[in-house]
């Protein structure tokens, strides 16, 4: 697999005086532990971006399980180890979590973190596609309980001849939320979006299959953009994105693309 090496200052990639005063707090451990970002994660095995670009780590199993590090994580790498895979020895304490609650055998099981250290969140539905507004409201509320802001985006509005009614519908239960209609196809409110993100701040998509959330992050994303690491993500196509994957936005902000969800939990 080839990843790119691109380097960048930490603060660059989100990491913050909350952070830096967990790392004082490590005291004589403080140098021999790297802050690197989680980009990519796959069980044990993790890439992560940091002061020396994408390095591929792996986890010490008491940073596992279900609170183990997720994409938007920082976590300290041994500042020692010989070679790639770096060992992760430190997890930091997260700014926000946004999770789904999981059912097995028809019982709520705990929460799974699904990405982490996220600032805004986009709500993303089709105006070409049924809309549960219950839902909606539901996940803006999770969102917020996790720490992060929501902003709802209705795409798709090429397709709609009459959005008035699920604007209005949708407005009645947003709440505070921001709201936005969007075109991935001809960029309508894509520089709304883009004014929501900044240098060092994270942006993270949610949104039901087919709401376009992939077309939306070309938008986004634009020709000066990187995607890291550099592996398969979302296409022209529509493909369901089945991965959590990180991106950097030409103007230095970091964007997230979640699996496609239906409806994160309370």
């Amino acid at each position: 697999m080839h990843l790119q090496q691109d380097v960048f200052p930490v603060s660059h990639l989100g990491w913050s005086s909350f952070f830096e005063s967990q790392q004082r707090e490590l005291g004589a451990r403080r140098d021999q532990v790297i802050p690197a970002r989680v980009v990519l994660a796959s069980g044990e095995r993790l890439h992560v971006l940091g002061p020396h670009g994408v390095q591929q780590a792996v986890l010490d199993r008491r940073l596992g399980g279900v609170n183990g590090p997720v994409v938007g994580d920082w976590v300290g790498l041994r500042a020692d180890a010989p070679s790639e895979p770096r060992p992760v020895v430190h997890l930091f304490a997260r700014t926000s979590a946004l999770r789904r609650r999981r059912i097995r055998d028809g019982r709520r099981a705990q929460p799974r973190v699904l990405v982490a250290n996220v600032d805004t969140v986009l709500i993303v539905c089709a105006f070409d596609a049924p809309v549960d507004v219950g839902a909606i409201a539901r996940s803006a509320a999770t969102v917020r309980e996790g720490g992060a802001n929501p902003v709802l985006v209705l795409n798709k509005a090429d397709l709609c001849t009459d959005p008035e009614p699920l604007f209005h519908a949708v407005r009645a239960v947003a709440g505070s939320a921001q709201m936005i209609i969007a075109s991935a196809t001809t960029g309508g409110g894509i520089d709304s979006i883009r004014a929501l993100t900044r240098r060092g701040e994270t942006l993270a998509l949610v949104g039901a299959p087919g709401a376009g959330k992939s077309a939306l992050i070309h938008r986004l994303m634009g020709s000066d953009s990187q995607r890291h690491p550099a592996v398969s993500g979302p296409d022209d196509r529509g493909r369901a994105t089945s991965h959590r994957e990180l991106f950097i936005l030409a103007n230095g902000a970091i964007l997230i693309d979640t699996p496609d969800l239906h409806e994160l939990a309370l």
